[in-house]
């Protein structure tokens, strides 16, 4: 945890997130802010880390805070990262983030993490930042860390979704893999899956396992096409229950986590 008044009290309540859409223009302002200011690995922590915006309280009055809730796992290795460069944290990257947001009118008084008691499933991070992405793709990412905390995967799955088709549409221009302009995520993995030049290995085990598993992967794009249009709120729909959401996010971000080590 940081705070802006070392001497005073660590206590905090949060009690109310600021609504999404206000924080997200405040946030992409902060980050126009310290990129001008040159502030480059405090601008890079504010993009990629899920924070959201909050009123808090202690027994000395009301202020805000940066803070998120996380699982074990990564609340643990945040724990880690921070021991290891405590004074590059503390020292630089979180008083810049307060500065630009103090110039910005919204002063925050902490910037907090927090394990959430109430995380059942384990889940495969998202990718931090791909070799490979558009302004799209890192967009649609970033909006679904912050659906999946405040509002469950169910409500994050269709920017899961635009994701994927975001960065296959960039994989195959990267690559020169002509397309259809409409093609839909399924037709994109598919020739990717074909005609990359880095799927192509001599060794036939190695062959045969990516193989079979980008097979089953193909099917799995193909599955969630119809989801995405009956059970996500790219329409006013009924929703996947909470287990079913997280096994289609956790099988779209294996693959960006492959595609991103194999295809860069």
């Amino acid at each position: 945890m940081f705070t802006t008044n070392s001497s005073g009290s660590q206590e905090i309540h949060p009690i109310g997130r600021v609504p999404v859409h206000e924080w997200e223009a405040i946030r992409l302002n902060a980050i126009r802010l310290m990129k001008s200011r040159y502030c480059h690995d405090a601008w890079k922590h504010l993009e990629e880390t899920p924070y959201e915006l909050w009123g808090g309280t202690n027994r000395f009055g009301k202020f805000e805070l940066l803070f998120y809730k996380t699982n074990i796992e990564n609340y643990t290795e945040v724990e880690r990262e921070n021991e290891r460069n405590l004074s590059y944290f503390q020292g630089y990257v979180y008083p810049a983030i307060v500065e630009a947001m103090q110039t910005l009118h919204r002063p925050i008084r902490f910037i907090a993490v927090e394990i959430d008691p109430s995380d059942s499933i384990q889940s495969v991070p998202a990718p931090k930042q791909l070799e490979i992405t558009s302004e799209a793709v890192d967009a649609a990412l970033r909006d679904a860390e912050v659906l999946i905390r405040s509002s469950g995967p169910a409500n994050a799955l269709d920017r899961v979704h635009t994701a994927l088709h975001g960065y296959l549409e960039a994989l195959c221009n990267k690559a020169g893999i002509i397309v259809k302009e409409d093609a839909n995520a399924a037709t994109l993995f598919g020739r990717i899956r074909d005609d990359h030049p880095a799927l192509r290995v001599t060794d036939p085990q190695t062959q045969r396992m990516r193989v079979s598993i980008l097979r089953g992967m193909a099917q799995t794009i193909e599955a969630l096409n119809p989801v995405r249009n009956e059970k996500t709120l790219a329409h006013p729909n009924p929703l996947l229950d909470e287990a079913d959401a997280m096994l289609a996010i956790n099988a779209i971000r294996t693959l960006l986590h492959y595609f991103d080590k194999r295809l860069k």
